[in-house]
């Protein structure tokens, strides 16, 4: 049941990589395996002017970009599952940030760092 990012860990630098759908449901963003392996958002406007009723929605994916601005033409050099159930996992980039995403829906304290349920720790 879990996946391996092999795709941004060979080509992260190289190319900017785009996940549609989403796999959030029941309070999980969908995002968060964008934010793990550092894809850009797609987002989808439901008809002409549904981007009013989703404008809050949006809002809550500027975390998405502010990350790759940070990390989007970096190399990806590591991948890990920090936990025996791989519910969280760390991805690492060349520039030394590296991101902790935790996919239960319980706190996880890993590495001295208490990681939301559902959420993420970015670390320098």
């Amino acid at each position: 049941g879990e996946s391996i990012p092999l795709w941004p860990l060979v080509f992260h630098d190289a190319v900017f990589s785009v996940r549609s759908g989403s796999a959030g449901g029941q309070g999980k963003p969908g995002w968060l395996e964008n934010m793990l392996w550092g894809y850009v958002l797609s987002f989808r406007v439901r008809g002409f002017d549904g981007w009013k009723e989703q404008a809050e929605d949006f809002k809550s994916t500027f975390c998405v970009d502010r990350w790759n601005e940070r990390i989007g033409a970096e190399q990806m050099t590591d991948h890990k599952f920090l936990t025996d159930d791989f519910a969280v996992e760390q991805t690492t980039f060349g520039n030394g940030l590296s991101i902790i995403v935790n996919f239960s829906k319980k706190i996880r304290t890993v590495d001295a760092a208490a990681v939301p349920g559902w959420g993420y720790v970015i670390r320098q």
